[in-house]
């Protein structure tokens, strides 16, 4: 694209769209928001309001029809995301995409295809692996620093008052997919980003905390174990329900060593397996320029992640570039997180990839 500067329309400032509106106005150089839309009109005024006073419309195609739009920034429920995206291909606008893609993946299927027949770029916005601590344990993994990687434990609540602020939609599994797909799916993309394809997965869920609510989460609580094609293994330990003050994190473990990383930045090295090594490297750099893997600045939840995730986005639109984080990836992460639901549901192991009929609530 011969521009200097991106332009982008939001879609939906609400709830991580504006986490996504201070990131984009905080690359001022690289990009800017030039109109914003959202089904409610106080919301969308809001949100334009925080994107600089620029123009907004309760109309989708409205701001589809806009000549000084490049770039959608879909921030929207799930449930409307596939078809947000193929109109947005078809008026030939690049696309951002909040994760989950999709809620199903015919779904996913029909928007992969209609960006790759319009042209245009299409990546799904997961955070994890656009921050320093992320990069630095995916190197590791890469280098042998510390072995071959046999085993990785990650935990991922949704905090009770970001259960309280969802609408009416997050309680419905056909709509938001439940928490496996709403929630874990940051899990369900960072593990195979780490440790390549899954083999199998098996799933023990069910509903325990939200259980006077009719629709309810089929799955507040879940423990997902995972088989890589690798052959190292892995588990998942998710729900709806995380406690004031609870600090997820992720384990991984090497033939000659393991990393802690919490979400509060930075990470633990322990050595030592076979003899003992009683040192812990603590690893804890903070400040720094985005994108500066000398500095651990971000985490799964710090702003930074969204906006490395947001700035490379910008870069592949201006410069050509293809997504670290396409469609196919935010679909291969639905793929996992629709196993682990049929192996619950059905109470087997689940093999990769699935076959049609695809599984759905």
């Amino acid at each position: 694209m011969a521009k200097d500067k991106l332009r982008v329309a939001m879609v939906s400032g609400a709830g991580i769209g504006a986490n996504h509106i201070s990131c984009w106005m905080s690359l001022e150089k690289q990009a800017k928001i030039t109109a914003v839309f959202d089904v409610d009109a106080e919301l969308a005024k809001n949100s334009a309001h925080m994107s600089g006073d620029v123009p907004w419309t309760t109309d989708f195609d409205e701001l589809l029809a806009r000549d000084d739009v490049d770039a959608v920034d879909i921030c929207s429920p799930p449930f409307v995301h596939a078809d947000q995206i193929v109109k947005a291909a078809k008026a030939g606008k690049h696309i951002l995409c909040e994760k989950p893609f999709t809620v199903n993946l015919d779904d996913a299927d029909r928007a992969i295809a209609a960006c790759k027949q319009a042209g245009v770029k299409l990546m799904v916005a997961f955070p994890r692996p656009f921050n320093a601590a992320s990069r630095r344990l995916k190197e590791m993994i890469a280098t042998g620093e510390l072995g071959k990687p046999i085993r990785i434990y990650s935990s991922h609540h949704m905090r009770a008052e970001w259960i309280r602020k969802r609408t009416g939609w997050f309680w419905d599994p056909k709509k938001s997919g439940g928490t496996a797909i709403e929630g874990v799916i940051h899990d369900f993309h960072f593990l195979p980003w780490l440790f390549g394809p899954a083999q199998r997965i098996y799933c023990e869920a069910g509903s325990f905390i939200y259980t006077d609510r009719q629709p309810t989460l089929p799955d507040d609580q879940l423990v997902v174990l995972w088989r890589f094609k690798s052959g190292a293994i892995g588990v998942i330990d998710g729900g709806a329900n995380m406690p004031s003050n609870y600090e997820g994190h992720t384990s991984i473990f090497f033939t000659e060593g393991g990393v802690r990383m919490g979400r509060g930045g930075g990470f633990r090295i322990y050595r030592g397996v076979k003899e003992y090594h009683g040192a812990v490297e603590e690893v804890h750099h903070f400040g720094g320029h985005v994108g500066d893997d000398t500095d651990l600045i971000t985490t799964a939840y710090h702003p930074s992640g969204h906006v490395g995730e947001i700035a490379h986005f910008a870069d592949c639109v201006l410069n050509d570039k293809e997504p670290e984080t396409p469609g196919e990836s935010g679909r291969y992460a639905l793929e996992c997180a629709w196993a682990a639901i049929k192996s619950f549901q059905t109470n087997l192991p689940v093999t990769l990839p699935l076959g049609k009929p695809y599984p759905s609530y």
